[in-house]
């Protein structure tokens, strides 16, 4: 089964992870990186207030990965940018995340929380990744390259002609990406290939 839970640890990083961050200090001021309040207040001495976590307050979203702005390989601290499925709006995403790739769509749980400088930002505390229900996840998912011989132009043929039924199609009926103008049979069985692998891992 693709999906599975997993259950985060807390976002705390090592001194070694500190003095990486401290390192990249114009990088961060170039780009913006939306660091964690507690490294950050450690790297920058700044005066952050992060919230406690209320169960009252936490809630779950679904959305398609979009970009991943930050990911430290260590404390696996990650900074994103995550497109909700219920709006199509993008929103910053930060917690301790394992490795992702963007366009895998995922089911996320957490609290809302306001960055004094960057606004607002979704503090994951769980997640995991699920297959995407909507057109558009569906377009951005075969559109990001983890389905070998599958781009975002063939991607988009392929949503057109089946919308929100593709993933069924290619799962079941993979015979009828025929269907599709353009996608002859050694196309199809390339994607059929590459669909099976992908869902093994």
């Amino acid at each position: 089964m693709l999906a599975h839970s997993l259950r985060l640890r807390p976002g705390v990083a090592s001194s070694e992870t500190i003095g990486r961050a401290g390192s990249c200090e114009i990088a961060w001021e170039k780009r913006k990186f939306l660091l964690n309040e507690r490294e950050l207040a450690r790297v920058r001495g700044g005066n952050l207030v992060v919230p406690e976590t209320n169960e009252q307050t936490m809630m779950e979203l679904r959305g398609v990965l979009d970009y991943v702005t930050y990911h430290n390989e260590d404390s696996g601290f990650t900074i994103a940018r995550l497109i909700r499925e219920d709006t199509n709006e993008p929103i910053t995403v930060v917690g301790t995340i394992s490795a992702r790739n963007v366009g895998e769509t995922l089911e996320i749980r957490g609290q809302w929380t306001k960055h004094e400088r960057y606004g607002d930002q979704f503090r994951v505390t769980e997640y995991r990744p699920v297959l995407p229900s909507s057109a558009e996840g569906i377009k951005r998912y075969l559109g990001s390259g983890l389905i070998k011989g599958l781009g975002p132009v063939t991607a988009e043929r392929i949503v057109a002609t089946f919308g929100d039924q593709t993933l069924e199609v290619i799962d079941s009926k993979p015979e009828r990406l025929r269907e599709v103008e353009g996608l002859g049979p050694k196309r199809v069985q390339q994607i059929r290939e590459a669909w099976e692998e992908q869902r093994g891992m």
